[in-house]
């Protein structure tokens, strides 16, 4: 399926792209965004349909990654219980294209409409952990869900992993880490998907792994 072209000016995407665009100069100086790239590969714009994989380490999350991927719209998998109230469902819908599920028993209709995203060419930012990481004060990389995974799994498109490394203050800069993308082996999926599942999730969290390690090669460990 060829990837579909997004509008640059679109009224379904109205306050989204008027919160993007008043709040690009402010986040900018702010966090003061360092990208870092595993390798060259990894450093080629995001295009067509894609999942960002990132770990979880706070609020600010999705505006960091928003910042960082500035070119393309991102829409974001989040828990249900962020549509408590109409006024949280409203900001998260349409200001940061938000899809709900539930983590405990996601559905396929939540799942199909993630993956008609995908299909239609969009990007859609997941953090695998479930929640934030309050494990401890480095914030090592918790236990990953397999939703991403499905999501590749079922849409064909390619897993992203990221990195955002937490910094000890806010006058740090924020520095977020990208991989290669994953792709989905359609041959080993077809000879054994529940096995081909599991060894997918394992590679999406090795890689995280990997992308928290090439930082703190650089930057040293958070503690």
């Amino acid at each position: 399926m060829k990837n579909k072209k997004g509008k640059i000016f679109s009224f379904k995407y109205f306050l989204f792209d008027f919160v993007r665009v008043t709040g690009a100069i402010p986040a900018l100086v702010a966090y003061r965004v360092k990208k870092l790239y595993v390798t060259p590969a990894a450093k080629k714009k995001i295009k067509g349909g894609a999942i960002l994989a990132s770990n979880h380490i706070g609020f600010f999350d999705v505006s960091y990654l928003m910042t960082a991927v500035w070119y393309r719209r991102l829409h974001f998998v989040t828990i249900k219980e962020v549509y408590e109230n109409k006024w949280s469902r409203m900001w998260f819908k349409h200001f940061t294209n938000v899809v709900a599920i539930d983590r405990e028993n996601t559905s396929m209709s939540s799942m199909r409409e993630i993956v008609s995203l995908l299909n239609a060419g969009k990007v859609v930012g997941i953090f695998p952990e479930g929640h934030i990481n309050e494990n401890d004060a480095t914030k090592t990389i918790g236990e990953y869900k397999s939703g991403a995974v499905l999501m590749a799994i079922m849409s064909g498109k390619p897993i992203i992993p990221v990195y955002i490394s937490p910094r000890k203050s806010c006058w740090e800069r924020i520095k977020i880490v990208f991989g290669e993308p994953i792709y989905v082996d359609e041959e080993e999926r077809k000879k054994s998907p529940l096995a081909y599942r599991l060894t997918l999730a394992q590679l999406l969290y090795d890689r995280e792994k990997e992308l928290q390690e090439f930082c703190e090669r650089k930057y040293g460990k958070r503690n």
